[in-house]
């Protein structure tokens, strides 16, 4: 029923007791009358009374009966929040699970130092000095660390590289050096680091979205190379390890910097052979000038061996004929010398009366 009808009704019964009361007080006492106005308007409250005690005792009724089924829903969320859901996609793994996946997330990011102001960077050596002091780092030398300025990305903060403590000066100061030589582009960006730092004692894990919620002039300055930076800002990309993608791509560097320095040594010795090759070039071409004049002078002294032989062939003709000639006179002189010694010995013999003995 309207409130308002209700309270019109208890107001008309009211006036009416009142009329009531009146027309009765002829012929009754003034007590009996009070009496009765006091009975019927007690009776009116009382009736009031009850209804607003139903109404509110309904309303609790059915706040209760509401406030027991949101309870029992939220049991019964909180049964799927801690034990998991076999329906519901989103509430798949429980709050246990999740509880040991970030105790293992927690535990695999290590130690992290914050917001340490004290900064000294070398841009030289690439060599940090930190003042640690406030904080229980414990950290020890050889230990692997990697160093970010703690601004955020969007602000400009970069990552520093993976360095390696190499002294511990007390309790404050700690000195770092770079595990991974740092490219010229990483240590002009050191000679322009701006405190406050952070310290990881490991990598901190991906973030695909980092990079595609930055600007495009923010992208650019962190990698200024196109189509990888298109790779790296998609939001849906892989996770990646940066950790071991830097030490591949140093493991790269250095090889290509090999093959470089190999490259460059083999076109030093292929110039300087091209050079030698040159000069000897230059040098066989005046050896070539110079024996082809010998052989213009070997062919000029065989032309005049040749003539001289010639005359000697000749001379030598005239030489054997002369020989020969000399050689028949000579043998019909040595007949004659012999015919001519027989004959005086024969004339010998006859004057001295001996005769030779026959032969």
């Amino acid at each position: 029923m309207d409130p308002l009808i209700l309270e019109i009704l208890v107001g008309v019964l009211i006036l009416s007791s009142f009329g009531l009361a009146y027309m009765v007080s002829k012929t009754w006492r003034v007590t009996h009358v009070l009496l009765l106005n006091l009975v019927f308007l007690t009776g009116i409250v009382f009736w009031y009374m009850a209804a607003r005690t139903l109404k509110i005792h309904d309303a609790w009724r059915g706040e209760y009966n509401k406030q027991t089924a949101m309870l029992k829903d939220l049991q019964q969320q909180n049964v799927k929040l801690v034990e998991g859901s076999e329906d519901d996609e989103t509430l798949k793994r429980s709050l246990r699970q999740l509880q040991y996946e970030l105790a293992d997330l927690v535990s695999a990011r290590g130690q992290v130092w914050r917001d340490i102001e004290k900064v000294t960077a070398d841009p030289q050596s690439g060599q940090v000095t930190i003042d640690m002091s406030g904080k229980d780092h414990g950290l020890a030398e050889k230990t692997i660390v990697f160093l970010f300025e703690s601004a955020p990305a969007a602000e400009g903060g970069d990552y520093l590289g993976e360095y390696q403590v190499s002294a511990v000066q007390g309790e404050k100061t700690v000195v770092f050096t770079p595990h991974l030589p740092l490219t010229p582009e990483q240590l002009a960006r050191l000679a322009e680091t701006k405190a406050p730092l952070s310290v990881y004692s490991t990598m901190p894990t991906d973030d695909p979205t980092l990079l595609a919620a930055l600007d495009a002039q923010r992208q650019q300055a962190i990698i200024p190379d196109q189509a990888t930076r298109e790779q790296f800002a998609a939001a849906d990309r892989p996770v990646r390890d940066y950790n071991a993608l830097f030490h591949t791509f140093h493991a790269q560097r250095q090889i290509l910097g090999d093959e470089k320095a190999k490259a460059l040594s083999d076109i030093k010795r292929l110039q300087d052979a091209d050079k030698r090759v040159v000069a000897d070039a230059q040098y066989r071409t005046g050896e070539l000038a110079r024996l082809t004049e010998d052989l213009k002078g070997f062919q000029r002294d065989t032309q005049v061996v040749k003539t001289y032989l010639q005359q000697l062939v000749a001379e030598a003709k005239k030489t054997t004929s002369l020989l020969a000639t000399s050689k028949a006179h000579s043998a019909q002189l040595a007949a004659a010398v012999t015919a001519l010694q027989l004959e005086n010995a024969r004339a010998v013999n006859a004057q001295t009366g001996t005769e030779p003995a026959a032969e």
